[in-house]
């Protein structure tokens, strides 16, 4: 029955999170009220997300170093400069947005980016590692961000360490460890333990409370904020090209620096293009406000398809290439 259900809200994940967003933004009176619950759907979530992981991914990312620090500058650098120059040009007037913007660009890459590393055939081994090492950078770029970015919202550096502490390192931390003690479990012969049945159902609790952050942020914006069709539009081409460039970056990236390793290049190309917007969402709401989740609400309505293209177009050209071959 579990094993059904991740299959049927995995092949429906995008359908079910659009869905929470129509619905958020359509019943916005009722459920507005309970948008201060984001948070602790977002630890719940992270935790979920953490436990599915262990400590060996530090080790696996402690064999090539430079590797991963080379990745890292290129995902945090050319797409938070993007971002800084689409919020200067686009949205002058409305800091929210631009600190929004920047705030997608800085959280690690989306969890899904194994799913489409997989669809390209890729290694989702290697994309593990990235999502692991990119959870635990997570509060040291949200520092540097804070103290740089924050004053243009007046944002309290109270809110902002409870809002870390509480609800990104605390469940990372926890749910990593947790993750290691339920794999060494799992390597041992034997029946089934509680620690299966909660990895088991893990990505449902982690599928849920994205709906749920989605859902209420969708309410609150609806609630708080009048938006403007020319404006989404706006920032949805922004979006679209910021993600399309970074899909170039670090496609020639790869190219050059792991052209014998093409299966790890692919999952690379998703770690640098995706981002974690429901996190986004979470903390642009918590820390900023509501408006300031508007990107990362834009992004994950168009990221998803994207990505879902790139898939299918590595995958098209690498059967292209086979069937020459042949």
């Amino acid at each position: 029955m579990i094993r059904r259900l991740n299959q049927i809200t995995a092949r429906w994940l995008f359908v079910l999170l659009a869905g929470a967003i129509a619905a958020g933004w359509w019943h916005s009176a009722p459920l507005a009220p309970f948008a201060h619950l984001a948070p602790y759907l977002l630890a719940v979530m992270i935790f979920a997300v953490a436990s599915s992981l262990d400590f060996g991914a530090f080790r696996r990312a402690g064999a090539e170093p430079g590797l991963w620090l080379r990745s890292f500058l290129l995902s945090y650098i050319p797409f938070p400069a993007m971002a800084w120059v689409a919020g200067r040009l686009l949205f002058p007037g409305d800091p929210l947005l631009r600190l929004g913007l920047m705030l997608l660009a800085l959280v690690p890459t989306a969890n899904t980016s194994t799913v489409y590393t997989a669809l390209a055939g890729g290694d989702v081994a290697f994309a593990l590692t990235g999502i692991a090492l990119g959870n635990i950078l997570l509060p040291v770029v949200l520092m540097v961000f804070f103290a740089v970015q924050g004053a243009e919202a007046s944002v309290s550096p109270a809110v902002v360490w409870r809002t870390l502490a509480l609800f990104v390192m605390l469940p990372t931390v926890s749910g990593v460890a947790l993750g290691t003690r339920l794999g060494a479990e799992q390597a041992k012969p034997g029946t089934p333990t509680p620690g299966a049945v909660w990895l088991s159902v893990a990505p449902l609790v982690a599928r849920a409370c994205v709906m749920g952050i989605l859902l209420l942020n969708a309410a609150a914006l609806q609630a708080q904020m009048e938006l403007r069709v020319a404006q989404l539009v706006v920032l949805g081409l922004a979006l679209v090209s910021m993600e399309g460039i970074m899909y170039l970056l670090s496609g020639s990236w790869t190219l050059r620096r792991l052209p014998e390793r093409l299966d790890q290049g692919k999952a690379l190309c998703f770690l640098h293009a995706t981002r974690n917007t429901a996190l986004a969402v979470a903390l642009a709401s918590t820390a900023l406000g509501p408006q300031a989740s508007l990107p990362a609400m834009v992004a994950f309505l168009l990221q998803e398809p994207l990505a879902a293209a790139v898939a299918a177009l590595v995958l098209a050209r690498l059967r292209i290439r086979q069937a020459a071959a042949d």
